[in-house]
């Protein structure tokens, strides 16, 4: 687990050196964010590192990682490759292996998700919520039918066209035109409560130490914690007593 953490940390300076030098604004998030508050780094039990961008961030270190990410790096994105199952980005280092839980092999990787802007209607933003998860499981199923083997058959006859149709009305979906005052990541969305996340909770963003090096996290990082996970989010996450995705 050391040397995987040690991979994922040359990769997050990566990001980082991009984002800096193009001026893109970028945070640490989800339980990375919670490490770096509790521990000062990963977790006793973090196997992952994961970033989140605003959209607009987001798609312009898209567009500047093909001309100017280092050569031991690559992205994975469903743009770039017609297998992909997510919805958001990962940053991976060539070369390495990362076995997940749920029997994938990949390489060591950062994930990287988008921040979208949306309505402050709590109906409009329930439903599309709703909607966008749909759109992720049938993603996510068509790629990986042994996962879900009676919901893939079904889901292969009404959802008949490639992934990569489904990939775009996801984005058209999500995207919201209008720049507003709240935000919400609905790539990382699960069936836990979140809410909307104001704007200037996230920036402008300031930095904090993570294993020894400085990085960026929202402007106000535990009312933004706190709209993702409950008021008890610090309790839950040093309560984890699991690794998520890595299969040691």
């Amino acid at each position: 687990m050391e040397e995987i953490r040690k991979i994922q940390l040359e990769i997050l300076n990566e990001i980082k050196r991009i984002t800096k030098k193009y001026q893109i604004s970028y945070f640490l998030d989800g339980g990375t964010l919670m490490g770096a508050l509790t521990y000062g780094g990963f977790g006793p039990y973090d196997d992952d590192i994961d970033v989140g961008m605003i959209r607009k961030d987001y798609e312009s270190f898209f567009e500047i990682c093909k001309k100017e990410l280092n050569p031991s790096f690559y992205i994975d994105e469903a743009r770039l490759n017609s297998d992909y199952h997510l919805v958001f980005m990962k940053v991976k280092k060539k070369g390495t292996k990362y076995l997940e839980k749920n029997g994938l092999n990949s390489e060591v990787f950062v994930d990287i998700f988008p921040y979208d802007f949306i309505g402050d209607n709590l109906l409009e933003f329930k439903i599309k919520k709703f909607i966008a998860r749909q759109i992720k499981t049938i993603i996510f199923i068509k790629k990986l039918p042994i996962l879900r083997k009676k919901r893939w058959v079904l889901i292969k006859i009404l959802f008949f066209r490639r992934s990569s149709y489904y990939q775009r009305e996801y984005r058209k979906w999500v995207e919201y035109k209008n720049k507003n005052n709240y935000l919400f990541n609905f790539a990382g969305e699960k069936k836990n409560k979140k809410e909307l996340i104001p704007l200037e909770e996230i920036l402008p963003t300031k930095e904090v130490s993570f294993e020894g090096h400085m990085y960026s996290v929202p402007y106000n990082e535990s009312i933004f914690l706190r709209k993702i996970y409950g008021k008890d989010f610090l309790d839950k996450y040093i309560r984890k007593n699991r690794f998520k995705h890595y299969k040691d």
